[in-house]
């Protein structure tokens, strides 16, 4: 049943928050997709009471045959520096979707976010993105 559930999330996430990033070159008319390999990437991290919860979906071209991926948890301390907390969240698929949920323990007087560092692998070419979610 929880399996359903994640996956019934992760096709609600790639649904509502289906975007696509552009970036352009100073001074240049011409605008690019962000990504070669890479269609989307969307998350929600969430805190509530001493519970926190990460879900988030990377979402290849057709033509994506394998991604890999890591997420880091982090939080704000008091000093307004963001600490590292040690997870062991990796993630793999021989597809080009990948979809990514884990909780936490946490607390509300802090502020977290997750870094997602993946490798995206389509015809021979391997992209590295890496990408923030936050509260």
């Amino acid at each position: 049943m929880k399996r359903i559930v994640s996956i019934l999330l992760m096709v609600v996430l790639v649904m509502s928050f289906n975007s696509i990033a552009f970036a352009v070159e100073e001074d240049s008319p011409v605008v690019t997709p962000r990504w070669t390999n890479v269609s989307s990437i969307n998350g929600v991290l969430e805190v509530d009471g001493n519970e926190g919860a990460f879900d988030a979906v990377i979402t290849g071209y057709s033509k994506v045959t394998r991604i890999t991926a890591i997420a880091q948890l982090y939080y704000l301390n008091s000093n307004n520096r963001w600490v590292e907390i040690p997870v062991d969240w990796e993630y793999s698929v021989n597809f080009n979707i990948l979809g990514m949920q884990e909780t936490f323990g946490a607390s509300s007087d802090f502020e977290y976010k997750v870094v997602i560092s993946a490798d995206v692998y389509a015809n021979g070419y391997t992209e590295s993105v890496v990408t923030t979610i936050e509260q």
